[in-house]
């Protein structure tokens, strides 16, 4: 009798192991038996924050709205993603977040941490938040005005160092942070809603292993250097909707070479001014402004040696000093109006007479 009892002890030992292993969530989250994406409401908040994302046999690729539709319904909205959400995942190829509705959408520091296969992420905004300033001047009051890493495509991946992740500094304003993004990681798309929003300043800025950055939707203007020594940058375009390029925007970004397939302004550009060295030390060789380009900042496109072509519009105004200095093959310049005011050594350094 005892040998029995003893026998159905150690077979229900065996039984309760067994099910603590399988509570294990997927991600190594011990006591979790959830799968897909995790969502709660807090409180009488009115939307859901997403708490985790448990992998799911056969997902590469995550459109979080959809998933979150199919599981919570389409009358119900997403206001924020928390902090570790998707830590660690090593299923997820590409990654598609969106805005869920009337609610402005938060992503904590951190969020998309040390995700081991991330190849391709699209994002409504970069940083925590859609609000967000092109130019320092943009800021108020005064005491707000210093620049913040959570404008920056580093904060949702976090300073924790994280496997499979590389180290990259990002500069933002007069101070800089370490975070660790997915090596995998070559493009970005930022799809902005209705509303609108600018590409913030320092965005990008110092980002060296993204190659393409597909920008889409009401996008305003492209932040101080929001692009600036991105080195690998070699796909990029400016939507209709930018009606203003800050100082170097994409200083520095030497891979942007082909003008209309690396680098293109898309139809109906509304763009109105560049500013001061927006372009300096890239390496695109041929260059047409858009129509509605009125003037062109101190330095835009200094330090070119590649550029031998340069096409302005017939409503330029302002051509800034120095403009393109030193762009030393630069040997044909078309459509420059007599009317226009031209910068003290503007062509310096260049072959144009």
């Amino acid at each position: 009798m005892k040998k029995i009892i003893r026998l159905i002890i150690s077979v229900l030992a065996c039984a309760l192991l067994t099910a603590a292993f399988a509570a294990c969530g997927n991600n190594g989250t011990a006591g979790s038996n959830e799968s897909g994406l995790v969502c709660k409401k807090y409180g009488d908040d009115e939307f859901y924050t997403v708490t985790r994302y448990y992998e799911e046999d056969g997902v590469s690729t995550l459109n979080v709205a959809e998933a979150f539709y199919n599981k919570y319904g389409r009358e119900e909205k997403i206001g924020l993603i928390k902090k570790n959400a998707f830590k660690g995942n090593s299923s997820i190829k590409e990654l598609i977040i969106s805005e869920t509705g009337d609610f402005a959408l938060e992503i904590e520091e951190g969020a998309f941490a040390g995700m081991k296969a991330l190849e391709k992420i699209t994002l409504p905004f970069v940083g925590a938040f859609a609000e967000s300033d092109a130019t320092i001047m943009q800021t108020a009051p005064a005491e707000k005005k210093a620049t913040d890493k959570a404008r920056s495509i580093g904060y949702i991946f976090g300073e924790d160092e994280m496997d499979n992740s590389s180290p990259v500094t990002l500069t933002y304003g007069k101070d800089s942070a370490t975070f660790y993004i997915p090596s995998t990681l070559y493009e970005i798309t930022v799809k902005a809603s209705e509303k609108g929003i600018n590409i913030p300043m320092y965005a990008f800025c110092g980002l060296k292993q993204v190659s393409k950055v597909n920008l889409e939707g009401n996008i305003l203007a492209i932040g101080d250097s929001a692009f600036k020594d991105m080195t690998k940058l070699a796909k990029v375009n400016i939507p209709a909707s930018v009606k203003v390029i800050y100082d170097s925007a994409f200083s520095g970004a030497t891979a942007l070479k082909e003008f209309g397939t690396d680098f293109k302004f898309d139809d109906g550009s509304a763009l109105e001014e560049i500013k001061d060295g927006a372009f300096k030390g890239t390496k695109i060789a041929s260059f047409t402004l858009p129509e509605n380009v009125k003037a062109i900042g101190e330095s835009c496109f200094a330090e070119n040696a590649f550029l031998t072509e340069f096409n302005f519009n017939a409503g330029i105004e302002t051509v800034g000093a120095y403009a393109f200095y030193n762009c030393s093959k630069l040997s044909s310049v078309n459509g420059l109006p007599n009317a226009a005011v031209i910068g003290v050594n503007a062509f310096e350094g260049t072959l144009v007479q």
